[in-house]
């Protein structure tokens, strides 16, 4: 009998906690939307002002019951939300950080959303967490460099979503499983939108659709450039291939459908970083976790060595490679990895002039301009390195730190163990194995494919979001392998193969 009221009274918190969220949505749209309406046409003051008062008032009040209730839907919908719009981009960018139109403001208002969401009930758990403490630290150094940056609003608002994200990992890492899938699902439905958008956008008006600065027909879709859209596309077939594993046949199709529109996305990009990285994703997974393919990497590895001592080998394979990936067809492109060494050696010597604190948070969409200029006098806004970026960024001392995360992340990973092992040892359930799969596969991606791009250093992005829901996730997981496997029929797409009963207390971590 109390278990039924518990229950009963969580329900009710929960679903008054929708409500206040609806509300607080609600708000913050016609808010968001009439302040950059006066950035835009100031000339309505005197209507625009009350509005912006009266969804204020409307919204704070709103959000304070979404803080004291616990909600079924709002922090899952969050963070998918903002991995959505993160680089939506439905108007030309803006050199040395943006402008207070319609659409930056909104992307504001969702940060902030996500930020106070996380500060309020994931900060505590940020302390108890070696992972969490880790990324905490480093966001927070990154925002404090924002006020020495050249960049300094554009830095102060990116330092306040990194903040958010590491906060935020910290209500990720207290979530049940049935939680943690749904908000995988959500993601995955942001890569779907965002493909679907882009791709219709190319068909429609393809003159918004055209990455023009890069070639006539590399696809940017809704996002600033055809680099943009290659990492969402890529993470999205990720999560396809992840929940594929358990989806019944009849929802296999509409996956099967979903990811060819995915990959054709994703080509049509042409971004050979976010390809190689998937590809990188699942290679180095499947190597490091069966022996005969470890064999077989170590043999193609001892192949691939001993060409580069063959100089008509490489004069062979360098010719192939050009015809095959290159835009140009001409083998400089490929051994300069399209002109990005020259930008690499560039910024190298800016960063040496303050090696150990950097520039500042949003700095390189400065800096770099200031280092690096082609023949033509194009210049570039970001190092297309993520080490390269944080070094110019936040120095030795920033970098340090995000290198740490990143060790302490993999470690962690791996550390999730495959599901024959025995309890005792720390096995992971496996239930939780396809999802701890798919993270791996994430996480490498992440790495190779930030080794030609911005990625997840510096700046916020879609990869930095999915490295802080990886960290919250895999601290959710391993501190939940002695739990009992909860129900997971949270997405329509996978199958419910579990009917263990889940504590009123335990309801949404």
């Amino acid at each position: 009998m109390t278990h039924a009221l518990a229950a009963q009274k969580l329900g009710a918190d929960a679903h008054h906690a929708d409500l206040s969220g609806w509300f607080a949505v609600l708000a913050a749209t016609i808010g968001g939307t009439t302040l950059g309406w006066y950035f835009n046409d100031p000339g309505l003051f005197f209507v625009q002002l009350p509005i912006f008062l009266i969804a204020l008032g409307v919204g704070s009040i709103a959000w304070i019951g979404v803080l004291r209730n616990r909600s079924t839907w709002l922090p899952v919908s969050m963070i998918g939300f903002v991995f959505l719009v993160m680089d939506l981009t439905l108007r030309s960018g803006y050199v040395s950080g943006g402008s207070f139109d319609i659409q930056s403001v909104l992307k504001g208002v969702a940060w902030v959303f996500v930020l106070t969401y996380g500060l309020a009930n994931g900060a505590k758990k940020l302390p108890q967490d070696a992972l969490l403490l880790l990324f905490f630290a480093y966001t927070l150094y990154a925002f404090a460099s924002a006020f020495y940056s050249k960049a300094m609003l554009l830095g102060v608002g990116s330092g306040c979503a990194l903040l958010a994200l590491s906060t935020f990992a910290g209500v990720i890492g207290s979530w049940d499983r049935a939680t943690l899938t749904r908000m995988w699902g959500g993601i995955f439905l942001a890569c779907v939108v965002m493909g679907m958008l882009s791709l219709t956008l190319y068909f429609v008006a393809p003159q918004m659709a055209i990455d023009i600065v890069a070639g006539p027909n590399r696809l940017r879709g809704a996002t600033g450039s055809g680099n943009s859209l290659g990492p969402i596309m890529s993470i999205g077939i990720l999560l396809g291939i992840y929940h594929w594993s358990d989806a019944t046949k009849a929802k296999r199709f509409v996956l099967a459908i979903t990811l060819v529109l995915l990959a054709a996305a994703l080509l049509m990009s042409q971004s050979r970083a976010s390809i190689f990285g998937l590809i990188a994703g699942i290679l180095v997974v499947a190597a490091l976790g069966n022996v005969l393919v470890s064999i077989v990497a170590l043999l193609l590895g001892s192949v691939a060595i001993w060409s580069l001592y063959q100089p008509g080998v490489v004069d062979s394979l360098l010719s192939e490679l050009a015809a095959l990936i290159s835009r140009t067809g001409r083998v400089t492109e490929i051994t300069s990895f399209t002109g990005r060494s020259d930008i690499w050696a560039a910024v190298t010597h800016k960063w040496l002039e303050s090696p150990w604190i950097g520039f500042g948070l949003g700095s390189p969409r400065i800096v770099i301009p200031e280092a690096y200029a082609d023949r033509w006098g194009n210049t570039h806004e970001s190092a297309h390195n993520w080490l390269l970026e944080s070094l110019i960024s936040f120095g030795i001392v920033g970098t340090t730190l995000l290198l740490l995360f990143l060790v302490a992340l993999g470690w962690r990973l791996w550390r999730l163990k495959k599901p024959d092992a025995s309890s005792a040892s720390g096995g992971t359930p496996s239930t939780d194995w396809p999802m701890v799969l798919f993270m791996r596969r994430c996480f490498v991606f992440c790495l190779v494919s930030g080794l030609m791009e911005k990625a997840f250093a510096g700046m916020p992005s879609p990869s930095l979001i999915a490295l802080s829901c990886l960290a919250g996730s895999c601290t959710a997981l391993a501190h939940r392998k002695s739990r009992p496997v909860i129900a997971d029929d949270s997405v329509p797409w996978r199958a419910s193969t579990n009917t263990s009963v889940r504590r009123p207390g335990e309801a949404h971590g």
